[in-house]
Formats: structure tokens, C-alpha cells, sequence
């Protein structure tokens, strides 16, 4: 029934803003005055108890989604036939972007869950640019106003915080990320498809070149009917700007640790491209580093760009990566991310000698009781690092080996500068030798010849597996077992059968 009623009322207030029943005009009696603002008055209720329903968990989803896109139609209407301005046609924009902030202030609840909303409102309505621009609008207004508030407490409540109020604060952080990662800015690279298509247009059509741009660069929910109505322009340096304040404000939020996870892994791919000063998540990011466990492994990449493109100075650095290379790393998820990322950083030219024979001794004690897989990553990594960096080839020196008493590197030591690795030498790899994993020994030979003057290229292995060599080792076994019958057994069997 409530289905039905929503529909209804919708048609007839779309065909209401369509025949500009709710425009207001010069030429317009008091009688007609009336009427229409009191019809407005009606409109503004119908939509009020929609998005009321929006957030009330006592309808079905599919009664919430029905509601919030009968709303986006009313935004897409008023946008094409605008009513709230005297004089609508001149105005530089006519999308309706209170009703949006309107909807995205129920989607972005902090009561209820509205993750499903959401996906809904992503699929429908987040591939229009003009919609993209307002949305992240809406996004900053909310955004700034709970930040605002936030202080507000802490100065009057001394930082306490109810158990119910952080509940309510997870719920809004949940939505809001869900909104925001929707969001995917489309770059002047983006958009060159779409200029593609325009010269085609241009070269094919007789109709004059505004109206194709029109139609080539913008996909927009509100396109414009009247003769002097403005279209929507997609300006990338503005969105930016919007897109990067809104992460930022996001990022002071109390995140779960879920969470972290994930906007760390969407920073790396999405976000970070975007922002034009990347030092403004300098916070986030060594607040994660400093976090330990993957969330400090997950921060690598992103940390990678503010030091080497932002000249970000991090004394302690190196020393808390060397805290995260531990033999736990090895075993979780990310460890092909870990070691590729620890190896580029490890390529960098001012660091010294000592951090370095650290990092080398480190990895080759690992290396001793990791899996097999594991060492065939670990070994060409170490290798690499003694080709950078020659003054440690004395470390391959092996002819007196040294044993764990008598090694004067102490791995216990938190400070790469001073665990005395630079005058120990890798007796460790030697050891690795005798693995009973034939790649694994084979691997560690190097360390009896002289170094190449090229690094291995070991990218390739970072994504093996325990299960790769498994199935590795039994594809040989089964063509050596193939190749052995053929050749030796065959003509026995053809004489016994003869």
C-alpha cells in the first residue's frame, strides 16, 4: 500500500515541476499566488516524510529504495524545470541541491545502517558528474558541521563519551565511508574518451558545436530545457579540492579497525592521486605506521609517496619498519605488499651501511626456519641488497663462519644503527645450503661467487605460494614418472606380452 501511495505522489508532483504548476511568475494573481505556495508547501511535506522514511527501519529496503529514488526524480526535475528562484533560467546552476543535502544527511545516519541506501543510490545516480559535484558538496557541509561539534564536546564533556554516542558515531562513520568510497573522480585522462566521441559528433552532425559538447562531455541528471538555463560543467581542479577536504575531514574520525584496513587499500589505489597536496594525510599515515600489524604495512605505499614525492621527513622510519619485519610477516595476507614495498624503500641511497646490514641480517634469520616459498622471495631480496650496496660484500664472507654466540649482530635491538650487523657475515645463508627444498639451496649459492653487477628480478616470485611449489614439484614427478616408463619399461612389456 505505502508502495503504491509514494509512486503516486510522485508522478503527480514530476508532472507538477514538468508543467512549471509550482513556478511562480510576475504575471501570476494572488489567487494563483496562494495556490501555488501552497502547493509547494505540500510538495516540501511529501518529501519530508520520505526522507523521514528513509531512516525509519520499520519499512522494508525495498520500500527506503523506492522512496530515495523518487526523491532523486523530484532533483532531477526541479534541475530541468526549476521553480524556487524568481528567475530560474539566469541562475549559473539550477540543480536542486538542498534536497540532495537533504538525502544524503538520511543516508549518511547515525542511527541506522544504510549500506544497502547506498549501493542503491552508487548504482543509480553517482555516474552523473553533476550529481558526483553536489553529492561531494553535501558530503563537506556534513562533514564540517560533526566536526564542529566534536570540538563543541571535547570542550565541554573533557573528551568523556557515552557508550551510546560512540555507537552512534561508528554507525555514522560506517555510512559515511560507504558514501565516500563510492565516489570515483573522473580525470582529464578520464574524459578522453569522451573528447574522442565529440570529434565524431562534430565531423558527422550539422547541429551547432554547443549543443554536441553538451551532449560529448557532461552526463548529467539535470539537463537543461530552458533557452538560457546554464549546463553543468565538470571542473576537475574544483572536484579535487572538494573530493580531497572531504577525506581529510573523514580521516580525523575515530576509525574502526576494519576500516582502517580498507581506506588504507582504497588510499593506495583511488584517493591519493587526487589530493594536490598529499602532505595533508601526513597525520593518518604515521598514526597508522605507529599502529603495528597490517595497518602499519598497509600505510607503506601510501607513506612511499609523501617521502619521495612530498620530501616528507620521518627520522624513525626505518627503525619502526625494521620493528614490523618479524617472522609473523611472513603469514599474513598482505606479505606480497610488505616485502615489495620494504624492498623499495630499501633502495634508497641515503640510508647507511649499518641500517642496511641490519635489514640483510634480519631478513636471513627469518629466512631460517620461513617456508620454502617465503626463502625464494627472501634470498633474491637479500641478494639485492648486498648488489646496492658494496661495502657490505664483507658480509658474504663465510671462510671463518661464525656461529649465533659468537655473531655480533643482536637482533634483539630495536635501532638498525646499533645491532653491530655490519661486522657479522651470513652465515645463515650458508646454511640455507643444505635446505632440504632444492630451489631453496640452489637460491643460496649466491653467496659463494661474486655478485652480479644487475639486481635479480625476483617480482615475479612474490605472489608464490607454499601450494605453488607443492604443485610445482608434482607436475615434474609426474613427467618424470611419464619419461621413465617410456623409455625403460616400454619393451619389457611389448617381449612378456609377445
Amino acid at each position: 500500500m505505502i508502495d503504491t501511495i509514494i509512486r503516486s505522489l510522485n508522478k503527480i508532483f514530476i508532472r507538477y515541476i514538468h508543467t512549471k504548476e509550482l513556478l511562480i511568475t510576475e504575471e501570476d494573481t494572488d489567487a494563483n499566488r496562494t495556490y501555488k505556495k501552497w502547493l509547494i508547501g505540500v510538495y516540501e511535506r511529501t518529501n519530508g516524510a520520505l526522507l523521514r522514511l528513509l531512516g525509519d527501519n520499520q519499512y522494508s529496503k525495498s520500500t527506503q529504495k523506492l522512496a530515495l529514488n523518487s526523491l532523486m526524480k523530484c532533483v532531477a526535475e526541479e534541475g530541468k524545470y526549476p521553480f524556487r528562484t524568481d528567475v530560474p533560467t539566469e541562475a549559473p546552476d539550477t540543480f536542486a541541491d538542498q534536497l540532495l543535502n537533504d538525502i544524503c544527511r538520511q543516508l549518511l545516519s547515525n542511527k541506522v545502517d544504510n549500506r544497502q541506501l547506498i549501493a542503491n543510490f552508487k548504482d543509480n545516480y553517482l555516474d552523473f558528474d553533476d550529481c558526483i559535484h553536489y553529492t561531494l558538496k553535501a558530503i563537506q557541509l556534513i562533514l564540517k558541521e560533526v566536526s564542529d561539534e566534536e570540538e563543541d564536546d571535547l570542550v565541554d564533556t573533557n573528551g568523556e563519551q557515552s557508550v551510546d554516542r560512540a555507537v552512534e558515531d561508528e554507525v555514522f562513520i560506517r555510512n559515511t565511508y560507504e558514501l565516500l568510497s563510492a565516489i570515483r573522480l573522473k580525470t582529464p585522462t578520464d574524459l578522453l574518451p569522451r573528447r574522442k566521441k565529440l570529434r565524431e559528433k562534430v565531423s558527422k552532425t550539422r547541429k551547432s558545436r554547443r549543443i554536441v559538447e553538451t551532449d560529448a562531455k557532461n552526463i548529467i541528471l539535470c539537463v537543461p530545457t530552458q533557452p538560457l538555463q546554464k549546463c553543468f560543467r565538470i571542473d576537475y581542479e574544483r572536484d579535487a579540492d572538494i573530493f580531497a577536504n572531504n577525506w581529510t575531514l573523514f580521516l580525523r574520525q575515530r576509525l574502526p579497525k576494519d576500516l582502517y584496513k580498507k581506506v588504507l587499500i582504497l588510499l593506495d589505489k583511488e584517493l591519493i592521486q587526487h589530493f594536490k597536496n598529499p602532505l595533508l594525510l601526513t597525520d593518518f599515515l604515521v598514526n597508522s605506521y605507529s599502529i603495528g600489524g597490517v595497518v602499519s604495512l598497509l600505510s607503506l605505499s601510501s607513506l612511499y609517496v609523501l617521502i619521495t614525492k612530498c620530501n616528507l621527513n620521518y627520522p624513525q622510519f626505518y627503525a619502526k619498519l625494521y620493528a614490523l619485519l618479524t617472522p609473523g610477516v611472513l603469514h599474513v595476507k598482505y606479505r606480497p605488499r610488505f616485502l615489495f614495498w620494504s624492498d623499495v624503500f630499501l633502495t634508497s641511497t641515503h640510508i647507511s651501511a649499518q641500517i642496511v646490514a641490519s635489514f640483510v641480517k634480519r631478513l636471513s634469520r627469518i629466512a631460517l626456519t620461513a617456508s620454502p616459498d617465503a626463502c625464494l622471495i627472501l634470498l633474491p631480496m637479500i641478494g639485492n641488497l648486498l648488489v646496492r650496496h658494496p661495502s657490505l660484500s664483507k658480509m658474504m664472507c663465510t671462510t671463518n663462519a661464525q656461529t649465533v654466540a659468537s655473531d655480533p649482530f643482536d637482533d634483539s635491538v630495536d635501532d638498525p644503527e646499533a645491532t653491530g650487523a655490519i661486522n657479522s657475515c651470513l652465515w645463515e645463508i650458508k646454511s640455507l645450503q643444505k635446505h632440504f627444498h632444492p630451489q631453496v639451496a640452489k637460491s643460496a649459492l649466491f653467496i659463494n661467487n661474486e655478485l652480479p653487477n644487475r639486481e635479480w628480478d625476483f617480482s615475479e616470485l612474490l605472489e608464490t605460494t607454499y601450494e605453488d611449489l607443492i604443485e610445482s614439484a608434482l607436475k615434474t614427478l609426474s613427467n618424470e614418472k611419464e619419461l621413465t616408463f617410456d623409455g625403460q619399461h616400454s619393451q619389457q612389456l611389448m617381449d612378456f606380452f609377445n
